[in-house]
Protein backbone atom coordinates (compact mmCIF):
# COMPACT_ATOMS: atom_id res chain seq x y z
CA UNK A 1 0.00 0.00 0.00
CA UNK A 2 1.27 3.34 -0.84
CA UNK A 3 0.99 6.29 1.63
CA UNK A 4 0.40 9.63 -0.44
CA UNK A 5 1.43 12.73 1.66
CA UNK A 6 -1.19 15.57 1.55
CA UNK A 7 -1.32 18.60 1.42
CA UNK A 8 -1.96 20.88 5.05
CA UNK A 9 -4.94 22.98 4.61
CA UNK A 10 -5.96 25.53 7.29
CA UNK A 11 -9.57 25.42 6.65
CA UNK A 12 -9.58 21.66 6.87
CA UNK A 13 -8.13 22.02 10.16
CA UNK A 14 -10.69 24.96 11.47
CA UNK A 15 -13.54 22.94 10.23
CA UNK A 16 -12.31 19.18 12.21
CA UNK A 17 -11.38 20.92 15.06
CA UNK A 18 -14.36 21.52 17.16
CA UNK A 19 -13.95 22.26 20.77
CA UNK A 20 -16.74 22.00 23.20
CA UNK A 21 -18.09 22.63 26.71
CA UNK A 22 -20.50 20.69 28.77
CA UNK A 23 -22.23 22.91 31.05
CA UNK A 24 -24.02 21.87 34.30
CA UNK A 25 -26.91 23.94 34.64
CA UNK A 26 -28.60 23.99 38.16
CA UNK A 27 -31.89 24.40 39.16
CA UNK A 28 -33.44 27.91 38.78
CA UNK A 29 -30.55 29.07 36.69
CA UNK A 30 -30.44 30.39 33.39
CA UNK A 31 -28.07 29.50 30.63
CA UNK A 32 -25.83 32.54 30.59
CA UNK A 33 -25.48 32.03 34.53
CA UNK A 34 -24.42 28.50 34.28
CA UNK A 35 -22.02 29.31 31.40
CA UNK A 36 -20.48 32.46 33.35
CA UNK A 37 -20.01 29.96 36.07
CA UNK A 38 -18.52 27.57 34.43
CA UNK A 39 -15.92 29.89 32.87
CA UNK A 40 -14.92 31.19 36.03
CA UNK A 41 -14.21 27.64 36.89
CA UNK A 42 -12.75 27.01 33.61
CA UNK A 43 -11.20 30.32 31.62
CA UNK A 44 -9.60 28.03 29.24
CA UNK A 45 -12.71 26.97 27.57
CA UNK A 46 -14.01 30.66 27.45
CA UNK A 47 -13.62 30.64 23.43
CA UNK A 48 -15.33 27.32 22.69
CA UNK A 49 -17.37 27.12 19.47
CA UNK A 50 -20.33 24.58 20.88
CA UNK A 51 -21.66 24.92 24.49
CA UNK A 52 -23.96 22.23 25.69
CA UNK A 53 -25.66 22.74 28.84
CA UNK A 54 -27.11 19.68 30.92
CA UNK A 55 -29.91 20.22 32.96
CA UNK A 56 -30.61 18.89 36.21
CA UNK A 57 -33.73 18.83 37.75
CA UNK A 58 -34.16 19.39 41.78
CA UNK A 59 -34.28 15.63 42.50
CA UNK A 60 -31.06 15.17 40.47
CA UNK A 61 -32.53 13.51 36.92
CA UNK A 62 -31.35 14.41 34.01
CA UNK A 63 -33.59 16.35 31.56
CA UNK A 64 -32.73 17.01 28.02
CA UNK A 65 -29.64 18.96 26.83
CA UNK A 66 -29.82 22.13 24.77
CA UNK A 67 -27.09 22.87 22.54
CA UNK A 68 -25.90 26.60 22.04
CA UNK A 69 -23.20 27.68 19.47
CA UNK A 70 -23.60 25.66 16.58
Amino acid sequence: MKLLKYQKSESLIKYFNISLAIIEVLPNETDEEAWKRHVKEHPEQSNVKVRIFNRKTKNRKENRSSLAGL
